[in-house]
Formats: structure tokens, sequence, C-alpha cells
């Protein structure tokens, strides 16, 4: 059950919270989810909340501090806006060349972001390669939206290991081998490149 924090979430509030879920009185139904986890320790994700045609859903938006508060906020209000256009939030995310790719979209000007290499190693390597390269190109760009921002020469090995940890404990097992498959062949496209 989640408690509405009393006032406004804060950066360093997100940092020092315990385990429990809470709301964020900023935007409606974004939500902070602290857990601690035997291999990661303490996560800290931001989930949004949504009610479509009476089902009520949440879509995880990604983790703090790879996903900052400000980011969560405005990607929360965007799943609100689709919301008050009638469109369901989750069926816009799955849907390729839909108008929530703008969620994601990589800093003006950084090409070594990761946003920038998927894209560069889908259009460069994939396509030459595989009969189907939009499935792969998807699953990286959900695997790694948290990541999407940041410059791809950052991400650190264990960051990985923790990103494949929570993959396998969703449960899915397979998805996490083909994630670690297409890691390795796209970071060691970057570094080449």
């Amino acid at each position: 059950m989640s408690r509405p924090l009393g006032s406004r979430l804060t950066s360093a509030a997100v940092e020092k919270r315990g385990a429990g879920t809470l709301t964020d009185p900023a935007v409606a139904d974004l939500m902070l989810r602290v857990r601690r986890t035997s291999t990661r320790g303490i996560v800290r994700e931001f989930r949004f909340r949504y009610k479509f045609k009476g089902r009520t859903g949440v879509i995880t938006l990604g983790h703090f501090p790879g996903l900052s508060l400000a980011d969560a906020r405005a990607r929360a209000q965007r799943f609100r806006d689709l919301l008050q256009e009638g469109i369901n939030p989750r069926s816009a995310m799955n849907r390729p060349g839909s108008r929530t790719a703008a969620i994601d979209v990589p800093v003006a000007g950084n090409s070594h972001n990761v946003a920038a290499l998927i894209k560069d190693f889908t259009e460069r390597h994939l396509r030459k390669r595989r009969d189907h390269p939009e499935y792969a190109e998807r699953i990286l760009q959900k695997e790694l939206a948290d990541w999407s921002h940041r410059d791809a020469r950052t991400i650190k090995p264990r960051e990985v290991i923790e990103l494949l940890d929570a993959i396998v404990e969703r449960p899915a097992p397979v998805m996490a081998n083909r994630v670690a498959g297409l890691l390795s062949q796209m970071f060691r496209y970057g570094v080449h490149r």
C-alpha cells in the first residue's frame, strides 16, 4: 500500500528513503518503490500507476539514480497526457514509432549516449546481419530505457550485472540471456567505432 508524502519529494529524500512505496504529490500517479533485494541491495524504482477503461496498470519508469526524479516526473506526466487523450500508455509504449518514443529521446548533441549507440548499432550492424532487426532494437530500447541519456562510455560492468539480475528476478531468464548477448555485441561494436 502506498503512502502519500506530505511534502514535495526531493532527490535527497529519494536517496534516504527506507523500504516502502510512496506517492509523489508533485505528479499524480507517480510512485517511488524502495525495496531490498538479496543481490542488488536497496533498489529504488519509479512507477506510474494508472487506470484505463476500469483496469489498473503499473509501468516501471526506471531506477534511481539512473533515472532522475525530474525525468521520472516528466515521463509520468507524458503518460498522464496520453490517458487524457484516451490512449492506453502501455499499448502506446509498445507500438513501434509511437509518440511515447519521445519519452526516451536522446539528449541533443550527445552522440555517445546509449540511445544514440542503440540507433547506430541497429542501422549499421543489425540491419545487415538479421532478418528482423526491429525485434532486437525493441529489446535494447525497452531494457536500457534507464540508460538512454547516459554516456555509453560510463556504463560499468557492475551495472550490466545488476541490470541482468533484475531481468532474471522478474522472472525472465531467457530475456536476460538475449539482453546479455545484444549488450555484448553492441558495446563491442561501440568500442570498434
